[in-house]
């Protein structure tokens, strides 16, 4: 069956938008603790990692035990705020390198 592309299936293009610095660095603030600004710049296991920390460290901090989980969380986080502008370009790097962001 033939239609308006010829013999060809019609393509289906994806795309994708930039990640913002500003909206990661809401989320870093808002929901830091459960790996909210890792799961929009796209590192899926680390947010897991936060997010595991995060609920085991609060639903746990009341008997002691909870800062094993916190501290480690809290000093990742103080990382985050000083990679996180690296993280945004890696990311849009990658898109625009796959063509899934068009330049205006």
């Amino acid at each position: 069956m033939s239609n308006y592309y010829g013999n060809q299936p019609p393509q289906h293009v994806v795309v994708y938008a930039a990640k913002e610095s500003w909206l990661a660095y809401l989320l870093w603030f808002l929901l830091g603790n459960f790996g909210a600004h890792k799961f929009y710049l796209r590192q899926n296991g680390m947010g897991f990692l936060y997010l595991g920390l995060g609920l085991i460290g609060y639903a746990t901090a009341w008997f002691v035990l909870g800062f094993l989980f916190l501290i480690p969380l809290w000093i990742m986080m103080v990382i985050d705020l000083f990679t996180i502008p690296g993280r945004v370009r890696q990311v849009n790097g990658h898109l625009h390198y796959q063509g899934a962001v068009r330049p205006y």
